[in-house]
């Protein structure tokens, strides 16, 4: 059957034509009485009358010949043919607007688009701080996701005690991380604090990394530092020493919707008096966005963090009098996804 409504744009889905015979036409086609060309795609949506009476499909005419109606028999002058021809109109794989649904294939939208509901928004930029200062949200910006890293701790120093004597300190323990989704109550500047990465001292503890926080939003504590090595460390009569590394920043301190607790740093192991391969430092621990410096072996200073929040490592000394400073811890970093 077919439809006889209005498609959803409004145009009729219906066309009609009128041919006014001059007399003897046994088909018509083209231009009717209006101007308007007749055409149709299925001879099955069409409807033929003469003078107002319905004839009958393939015996009294036949839509054989494309866009024509044929085998008529021959009118006389003044008959009128009324021809209805009708669209076949079909609705398929539609998402319906009361209700909703899923387009698996790409949307172009080449106007603008509004939306009334919750949305993620666009990411229209990025702002990072690895020092603190003052946020302002660029202009647009409706929401932010932020993420907040702690300043990681130092590792520990080690005592040189000499005489056939070995120590090793334990590294730095990693920031923690705090990560927040802010979509309301995003103040017109923010006060961004970030924690200082802790500093290496010779033979005691490593220094603690700072907290680092995002306004009253969100913090994340940092590192702490890792055990120095004072003290007589390995000699003949003492096989083995060990340092602990600082413990990971904590997230029973920290504020935000997510939170990430800092890597504790690796112990130090001070295993020989006479050889010096197997005193090997604690490395450092890593932040969610920080990796900790490497744990040394032999003799040296420990190695800087350079990771957001990454801890450092510990210092080792053997069969010396120097004292050895642990590595400094890498501050801290608050990194800011702008949404409009």
């Amino acid at each position: 059957m077919p439809y006889i409504g209005k498609s959803p744009t409004g145009t009729g889905v219906r066309s009609r034509y009128y041919f006014t015979a001059s007399g003897g036409e046994t088909l018509l086609s083209g231009a009717s009485d209006s101007g308007a060309t007749l055409s149709f795609t299925d001879g099955n949506y069409v409807d033929v009358s003469l003078n107002g009476v319905a004839l009958v499909a393939g015996t009294d005419y036949n839509t054989t010949t494309a866009n024509t109606i044929g085998g008529l028999a021959a009118l006389s002058a003044s008959d009128i043919v009324e021809i209805l021809v009708y669209d076949i109109f079909t609705v398929a794989d539609t998402v319906p607007a009361s209700s909703g649904g899923t387009f698996s294939g790409g949307v172009t939208i080449n106007g603008n688009l509004t939306v009334t509901g919750t949305s993620p928004g666009n990411l229209t930029g990025v702002q990072t701080f690895t020092s603190s200062g003052t946020y302002t949200p660029t202009a647009g910006t409706t929401k932010v996701l932020v993420y907040v890293v702690g300043g990681g701790g130092a590792g520990g120093g080690a005592n040189g005690a000499g005489g056939d004597t070995s120590s090793a300190g334990g590294g730095g323990g990693g920031g923690a991380t705090s990560i927040k989704f802010i979509s309301t109550g995003l103040g017109s500047t923010e006060t961004v604090t970030v924690g200082a990465g802790g500093v290496g001292n010779s033979t005691t503890n490593g220094g603690s990394g700072g907290t680092t926080s995002f306004g009253s939003h969100a913090t994340a504590t940092g590192g702490s530092g890792g055990k120095g090595g004072s003290g007589a460390g390995v000699t003949a009569t003492r096989s083995v020493r060990v340092r602990e590394g600082g413990a990971g920043g904590s997230i029973s301190s920290g504020v935000g919707d997510v939170l990430i607790s800092g890597q504790a740093g690796g112990n130090g192991v001070a295993g020989s008096e006479t050889d010096a391969t197997s005193v090997v430092a604690g490395e450092g621990g890593s932040s969610h966005l920080g990796g900790g410096a490497v744990g040394i072996d032999g003799l040296d200073n420990g190695i800087d963090a350079v990771g957001y929040g990454g801890g450092g490592g510990g210092a080792s000394s053997f069969n010396t009098s120097s004292d050895r400073t642990g590595g400094d811890g890498a501050d801290g970093a608050v990194v800011i996804y702008e949404y409009q």
